[in-house]
């Protein structure tokens, strides 16, 4: 179930370190490598680590939060916009695309109702040609608003549950990145304090939920605020 997930566990090897002896034998460098993992592993089990969610969890362009963040707001035609506006590192034939969409309405007054219709259904119609194989999210809007202009609720609803959770997903990981920066910044690195304060989460029990277990109705770990 979502959010039951105890943690993940990860071999990770490491390759091309730069140790500035240059000069060492091979003997050296494995007892200045072995130092130095000593040493990071200490530090990492004395003071741990800042939790961050990773960048994956932003998207490919690292906007996906800025989407989700409309959505809260329900301004849609916003979230809508965030989604089809230009990128970096794309074609040049999508790029224009993009960049058409983002000027649709430029020139036209807000009051205008049939000629912001025409010009968001040709701009629409444009990036769908466009669009490559995996821009689904994409392809589902245009299809969208090509066919019903200025809806852009309707439109929005076109992408599949799972992403949609994914952009409000983003915006909690991107609140906890902000909050947990804050707390170092403000509440560690200045001050030089080390454990817990007050407003911290602290698991006091890890044993409560066995690692290998799928129960639901298992019992959760005691935390402490």
């Amino acid at each position: 179930r979502l959010g039951r997930l105890k943690g993940n566990r990860f071999n990770i090897v490491l390759r091309n370190l730069q140790l500035g002896q240059s000069e060492s034998t091979y003997g050296d460098l494995r007892t200045i490598l072995q130092q130095n993992v000593d040493t990071a592993a200490t530090d990492l089990s004395t003071f741990g680590f800042i939790n961050y969610f990773g960048m994956q969890r932003f998207g490919a362009f690292q906007d996906t939060h800025l989407t989700g963040i409309a959505v809260f707001q329900k301004n849609f035609q916003k979230a809508v916009d965030t989604i089809l506006e230009p990128k970096k590192r794309e074609r040049d034939n999508i790029r224009e695309a993009r960049e058409a969409w983002a000027k649709r309405f430029d020139a036209i007054e807000e009051d205008d109702k049939d000629n912001r219709a025409k010009a968001e259904q040709e701009a629409a119609e444009r990036l769908l040609k466009e669009c490559g194989r995996f821009m689904h999210n994409e392809k589902l809007l245009c299809q969208a608003l090509a066919s019903r202009t200025l809806d852009y609720y309707r439109a929005y609803a076109c992408i599949n549950k799972t992403m949609r959770m994914m952009f409000v997903h983003a915006v909690q990981s991107y609140c906890w990145n902000y909050l947990a920066t804050y707390r170092i910044e403000h509440f560690l690195k200045d001050q030089g304090q080390e454990g817990a304060i007050v407003g911290d989460l602290v698991l006091v029990d890890d044993t409560a939920l066995p690692e290998e277990s799928t129960n639901d109705e298992g019992t959760l770990p005691e935390v402490h605020v």
